[in-house]
């Protein structure tokens, strides 16, 4: 089973997205955080990241592709984000359905204001309604958790406007293939747990049940 999650910046897609891949058996596979280690190493990647630029489709392709198993099935989190990144993954997967997540601006705005991400696995948290359980140390590995460069109130708003583009175009490209979408609207007071379960029920709701074969 091959799965997409879709959804602007802050909406927990991340964390949901694990909850969800570990009840179906399947692996999370995250634009955001191997793009972010990538770009922890190499200056010129970490100034797009600091503009709250879009990466070249070439190069998001080159990365992915090496991140996307050949067989079995995935929970692939933001993933392809153009045309030209699906005309490439579409050439070497089918996929099953895809969960488009939607929450208002002001909660992002919010959220975004009080994430922090860990310096080392790049996993996020909200000081406000997701703290870690020791302060400034990530839940996951230890490492220290940091502000992103890249969380400004203009780049936020650049980034919403590219999710929007973006997201009408994906969804018209894979609705046009025959993909289920499922849109799902992010209860922000809900722990990751819970906001699985739901995503899961809505996925039941066309169809997808557990593991398929690739």
């Amino acid at each position: 089973m091959k799965i997409i999650l879709f959804g602007p910046p802050a909406s927990g897609r991340g964390k949901i997205g694990r909850e969800v891949a570990k009840s179906l058996g399947l692996r999370l596979i995250s634009s955001g955080y191997t793009l972010m280690k990538k770009a922890a190493s190499d200056p010129t990647l970490s100034d797009y990241m600091r503009k709250g630029e879009v990466f070249p489709d070439k190069f998001v392709n080159e990365v992915m592709s090496k991140e996307i198993p050949m067989d079995g099935g995935f929970v692939l989190v933001g993933y392809p984000y153009s045309p030209e990144q699906a005309r490439f993954f579409d050439a070497s997967n089918k996929i099953d359905a895809i969960v488009e997540f939607q929450m208002g601006e002001d909660v992002i705005m919010k959220r975004v204001a009080y994430r922090v991400v860990c310096s080392d696995c790049f996993v996020s948290f909200n000081m406000s309604t997701d703290k870690p359980k020791t302060h400034g140390v990530c839940d996951l590995c230890g490492g220290v958790l940091v502000k992103r460069e890249d969380d400004t109130p203009e780049n936020l708003k650049m980034r919403m406007y590219y999710y929007e583009k973006m997201s009408k175009v994906m969804n018209d490209h894979y609705r046009t293939a025959g993909v289920p979408i499922v849109v799902y609207r992010v209860d922000p007071s809900a722990t990751p747990s819970e906001n699985a379960s739901m995503v899961l029920a809505e996925l039941r709701r066309v169809g997808i049940t557990g593991e398929k074969s690739s």
